[in-house]
Order: C-alpha cells, then sequence, then structure tokens
C-alpha cells in the first residue's frame, strides 16, 4: 500500500469514527430523554396515554434540535403563558429572563408573575423562556415586530437575571448533540448577530473541545456582552414604547454571588436607563438555603417568590408608579 492510500484511510477512518460517535451520543441522549418518564406513571397507563407520554417526550427531545426559529415558533405555540390579571385596567408589566422568571416547576398561582399582578393590580405579561436562552431570547423577541402586536406598551420591564446567564451568552447547550439550536451571539459591524458555526463544530467533538479552549474567554468577555444584550433589547423597546421603567431583578443565591454582581460591569447599565436591584434585599435572607429552591439547579421555590415578591411590588411599584 502506498503513503497516498494509507493516508486516505486514515482520514475515511476518521471520518467513520467520529460519525459513530456523534451516533452513539445521540442515541444515548434519546434514551436519557425517555429515561426520565415516570416508570409508576407509565405502568398504570393506558395505551393512549402511553402513546401521549411517548409522542410528547419525543417532540420536546426533538424541539432543542431545530433551529432558533423553530424553537421560538414552537415555544410560542406551546409554552408561553397566558397574560396574568386581564381584568386590571391599569397599563402592564412584562418579565423576561429563563426558567426562573418563567416558574419552573411551580403552579402559576406561586410564581412571581403570578404573584406580581395580584399585589400589584396590573396585568402581567410573562414572555420569559423555560430553557436555557434567556438573554438570546429577550433580544430575539425584542426584534420581533410580533411581539409588540402581542404585548401592549408596559409600565415596567422586569428581567430575571441568574448568574448562570453570563454563560449561556457565550456557548450554546453544551450537552446536546447534532444537530442543536445555534443560539450564540457575537458582536459583528456594531450590532449583536447569531453566530454562524461551521459544520464541524456541531460535531460533538468539537463542541467538548471549544468548551474547554472557551472558558477563560467566557470569564473575561461575558460581562460586557450581557450588558449588550440588554442595551440592544431596551434600544428596540425605546422605538416602540415610552414612559416605561426598566428593572434587573438579580436572582443573588447567597452573600458572595451578590458581591460578584456588585464587582461585575453591570452596573454601567444605570447610566442607560436600568435599574439594578437584588432579590436577596427583598427576601431580607439569603436565597441559598433548602426551602427557597425546589431542585439541585436551584430554581426559586414558592415560599422564595413569596418572600421577595411582597417587598418587591411595595418598593419597586406599588410606591413608585403612576396608573
Amino acid at each position: 500500500m502506498n503513503k497516498k492510500n494509507a493516508v486516505l484511510i486514515l482520514i475515511v477512518n476518521i471520518i467513520f469514527l467520529l460519525v459513530i460517535t456523534e451516533f452513539v451520543c445521540y442515541i444515548t441522549e434519546i434514551y436519557g430523554s425517555f429515561n426520565s418518564i415516570n416508570k409508576e406513571e407509565w405502568k398504570n397507563s393506558s395505551i393512549k396515554e402511553k402513546t401521549n407520554i411517548f409522542l410528547t417526550k419525543f417532540k420536546y427531545f426533538n424541539l432543542k434540535h431545530q433551529s432558533f426559529d423553530t424553537t421560538y415558533d414552537m415555544i410560542k405555540k406551546e409554552k408561553l403563558k397566558t397574560p396574568y390579571g386581564v381584568r386590571y385596567s391599569t397599563p402592564p408589566i412584562l418579565i423576561m429572563g429563563c426558567s426562573y422568571a418563567y416558574g419552573y416547576g411551580l403552579p402559576d398561582k406561586d410564581t412571581f408573575s403570578y404573584k406580581l399582578s395580584e399585589i400589584t393590580k396590573r396585568p402581567v405579561y410573562n414572555r420569559a423562556f423555560e430553557w436555557w436562552w434567556g438573554p438570546q431570547t429577550m433580544l430575539y423577541q425584542a426584534r420581533n415586530e410580533d411581539f409588540y402586536k402581542e404585548v401592549p406598551n408596559p409600565k415596567y420591564v422586569i428581567y430575571i437575571l441568574m448568574s448562570d446567564h453570563y454563560r449561556r451568552i457565550c456557548t450554546s447547550v453544551i450537552d446536546s448533540f447534532f444537530p442543536y439550536p445555534h443560539l450564540r451571539y457575537v458582536k459583528r459591524n456594531g450590532k449583536l448577530e447569531r453566530e454562524n458555526f461551521s459544520f464541524l463544530y456541531n460535531l460533538y467533538a468539537f463542541k467538548k473541545y471549544t468548551k474547554y479552549k472557551s472558558e477563560k474567554i467566557i470569564k473575561e468577555k461575558s460581562q460586557d456582552l450581557l450588558n449588550e444584550f440588554f442595551i440592544e433589547t431596551k434600544n428596540e423597546f425605546d422605538k416602540r414604547w415610552n414612559n416605561y421603567k426598566f428593572i434587573i431583578l438579580v436572582y443573588d443565591q447567597g452573600q458572595e454571588e451578590k458581591l460578584f454582581y456588585q464587582n461585575s460591569s453591570l452596573s454601567k447599565l444605570k447610566d442607560y436607563g436600568f435599574k439594578i436591584v437584588y432579590a436577596s434585599d427583598f427576601a431580607k435572607t439569603e436565597l441559598n438555603k433548602p426551602q427557597f429552591m425546589i431542585d439541585a439547579f436551584g430554581h426559586p421555590s414558592a415560599l422564595a417568590w413569596d418572600l421577595i415578591t411582597k417587598n418587591f411590588a411595595k418598593e419597586e411599584i406599588i410606591n413608585t408608579s403612576e396608573n
């Protein structure tokens, strides 16, 4: 065998190995998705119920492997919350963020949005997304004209910020496999634009390598990049809305996390008209205790939102607002 043929065979074998690795990873994730089905629920279900469970799992497994636009369209149809408190005639409140803001794992009555509507007597539009992409989907909606047909001019825009958003704006969903949503943004020609990934970046091995190599970049660049998301979103809102207040409610779970935010470049946003407040200040306690979390990911419990919302509503809305 000559040298040229040997090199060609080696390249073919490497490509074959990558394809097999990707396929195994994909099958493994599918298994993990279906393995999360409650076994007792499955055992006691009828054939029709089993079919619905299976189809639901498969649909949401595939959902996170679609393009950004397809993902948004499907979430919009099935995952966006209907407005709370539409019976009130006062100008509304808009909530944005990720699963914390959405109210993951909680019945509606225990979420921040619902409690805020009941206390302030205002309609509340919760346009947070239950998944990973809080800053990305905030900006995406702000650039989408349909959004303004669905959400009237609010009196308050409240974004609930949690510390992992700094990492999430620099990476896509690292642990999902090819293909997956391209939700990373970069600054291009003075404007945030979605990143165009190469085909190789879609491969599992390359994503893992990129994650490893990008940790330093994430730590150095993500703070300013997050600020860009807020500034560009507000610029879009300012084109269409007037006389509203943009509040960033930082969900800090402990003193160390609060100090991180206070020492970050987040404070620069005050110069652009944002108000930055801290959840622990309204709760009057650190929020890193078990009773304030419903799972290992720190999603806020009903008790956490109860403590926060009462004081937040009083200090930031009821005592400061006009109709």
